[in-house]
């Protein structure tokens, strides 16, 4: 909870008349339409404190401009899994660690670790992915092991967030594991989000995916 001091909150006139407004919205044939009621959640009470609403939307984009942060890293088709893991925050190469069972002192020590894994044994990371996710692996080494992040997105849903790196949707799965990676690449002059496999990973996957 933040406060605004007393003596400030008679200036405070513009602040206390934004609100967060919260609905659903679901895009139909091209439109965007409001489901159910409208809410607006004022940011700051009358006592001067932001209200829980406006936090928990406050963190909401710090988590998303985090996650854009990583997601504006500079790609190629050769862009290989160190490349793609070191890119990673400390957190996320923790996480895939533990998952994995792999030690490690300092991040470069641990991204060293996964890399000799997934090289030597990269069953034992497929093993823990549900079946739609080896679908999505097989429908990229297809297309070369790179797509437009916006053709996944579509079809499949990613819950993939900054703070709380704990992913339940397929892709968000394949996101966890660096087993694909999103970043930016430069297409017939113009930059686009994509989805990769890492170089190093793509001829491995295909003795595993058909």
């Amino acid at each position: 909870m933040v406060g605004a001091d007393p003596s400030e909150w008679k200036e405070l006139r513009k602040i206390k008349d934004l609100f967060v407004v919260e609905c659903h919205i679901i895009e139909m044939e091209g439109k965007h339409h409001v489901i159910g009621a409208v809410e607006f959640v004022p940011v700051i009470n009358e006592d001067g404190l932001l209200t829980f609403a406006s936090v928990d939307r406050i963190m909401e984009k710090v988590d998303s401009t985090r996650l854009k942060h990583v997601e504006d890293v500079k790609v190629t088709e050769r862009t290989k899994l160190s490349q793609c893991l070191s890119k990673y925050p400390a957190q996320w190469i923790d996480d895939i660690c533990k998952a994995l069972k792999i030690q490690g002192r300092v991040k470069d020590e641990k991204i060293d670790k996964i890399v000799e894994l997934y090289l030597k044994d990269l069953n034992k990371v497929l093993e823990k992915l549900p079946r739609e996710a080896l679908e999505i692996l097989g429908l990229m080494l297809k297309k070369g092991g790179i797509v437009k992040y916006s053709e996944l997105s579509r079809k499949y849903m990613d819950d993939t967030t900054f703070f709380h790196h704990q992913p339940k949707t397929p892709l968000g799965i394949l996101r966890f594991y660096c087993l694909v990676f999103v970043g930016k690449m430069n297409m017939n002059g113009k930059n686009y989000r994509v989805a990769i496999i890492p170089s190093d990973l793509r001829e491995k996957l295909k003795e595993y995916v058909g």
